[in-house]
């Protein structure tokens, strides 16, 4: 079966990988932690996914790129990467596809419901590319000597609630 992948967490409780805003509730240290990554981005907070009647923070964010493909292309570019890339390698069947959404990247307002659109096991594929500018941003980023946003431009699978990521595999590259 197809597959999406969802970075390993630096620091993970137990077995069940949570939205933001369900982490805030169950792990609140953890909640604290993640948050960080958002620092100079909190307007995403209030950003809204249309198509799950949701917020940001209330989804989990996969993508469809293997963990293999990203590190080629970051080797291609020459773009340094410290640590190995981990994701768990999550089948496809696992989701209740009612509640998943792809977010597209086509425009710079990712508030526009006209961004998103019904998930398809069948675009996989399609999701898996990396797009051009996604490429071009890891040119600029490596030429002014900083650590690029590794999904910027990739469409995003995003999916509203919890995973129990115990019977999945995690890929590293």
């Amino acid at each position: 079966m197809p597959s999406l992948y969802h970075m390993v967490p630096r620091t993970l409780v137990g077995t069940t990988l949570y939205p933001l805003n369900q982490l805030k509730e169950v792990h609140p240290e953890l909640y604290e932690e993640y948050r960080k990554k958002y620092v100079g981005r909190e307007r995403l907070f209030s950003h809204r996914i249309y198509p799950l009647d949701c917020l940001w923070n209330d989804v989990l964010f996969l993508t469809a790129v293997s963990p293999q493909e990203l590190r080629h292309v970051h080797d291609e570019l020459e773009i340094p990467h410290p640590l190995p890339f981990r994701f768990f390698e999550i089948d496809t069947t696992m989701l209740d596809l009612s509640k998943a959404t792809v977010m597209l990247h086509q425009t710079r307002n990712q508030n526009l419901p006209e961004e998103y659109e019904s998930f398809d096991v069948a675009r996989l594929p399609h999701y898996a590319a990396i797009p051009e500018a996604t490429r071009e941003h890891y040119r600029e980023c490596k030429h002014k000597g900083v650590r690029p946003l590794l999904f910027v431009h990739i469409p995003h699978i995003l999916y509203k609630g919890t995973l129990d990521i115990s019977c999945t595999s995690i890929i590293e590259a």
